[in-house]
């Protein structure tokens, strides 16, 4: 097992409040049942990053519950609040033989200015000999397009989709989309 440092939030705001990440509590009605990380769970609050260093009796299945604040600037003052929660499966695997995603695909956790249409290149390769890739799937905002999988550049491993997304006016600011590779062993990157 390794360390995962995840960014789940892009950290902007398009009147240049001040944006934090908290721990959901209990005390507040505001977790819903799922008030305790797993332990080795970390949360930089200003940063809006969460790291998490599993252990191999960690394995299984964990509710994590945040809340997503802006600030007005220089303040203490919370002008709004929003939750977000997800599910963590720790599992027991080695990342050696699952694919990867190369270049020219965009870095993981990375913020895009986006002006006009947004356009990238999602190019998985195998690590496992004998596998393809068969799947590049996305978590998307609405209105984004990909295309049929096919080969990269003529490569016979690297397998590509292309995305497209041009946001609506009420698409403004910061959002999110994930993207996945799955082998033929039904094996995925190790990384979101």
């Amino acid at each position: 097992m390794s360390v995962r440092k995840y960014s789940f939030v892009c950290a902007s705001d398009v009147e240049g409040d001040t944006i934090k990440c908290r721990l959901a509590e209990n005390s507040k009605d505001e977790c819903g049942g799922i008030c305790n990380p797993p332990a080795n769970f970390f949360l930089d609050e200003d940063a809006c990053t969460m790291s998490y260093y599993p252990s191999a009796s960690a394995v299984g299945w964990y509710g994590i519950a945040l809340q997503i604040e802006d600030y007005y600037p220089g303040t203490n003052i919370v002008l709004s609040s929003s939750p977000l929660q997800f599910l963590l499966n720790v599992i027991t695997a080695s990342c050696a033989s699952n694919p990867v995603f190369v270049d020219p695909t965009p870095k993981d956790g990375i913020c895009i200015p986006i002006s006009g249409t947004y356009t990238a290149d999602l190019v998985a390769q195998p690590q496992s000999g004998g596998s393809y890739i068969n799947t590049i799937g996305t978590t998307s905002p609405s209105g984004m397009s990909k295309t049929s999988l096919d080969f990269y550049n003529g490569s016979s491993t690297e397998k590509y989709v292309t995305v497209t997304w041009t946001p609506s006016a009420q698409q403004s600011g910061p959002t999110v989309y994930c993207f996945y590779a799955i082998d033929s062993s039904s094996k995925t990157p190790c990384s979101c």
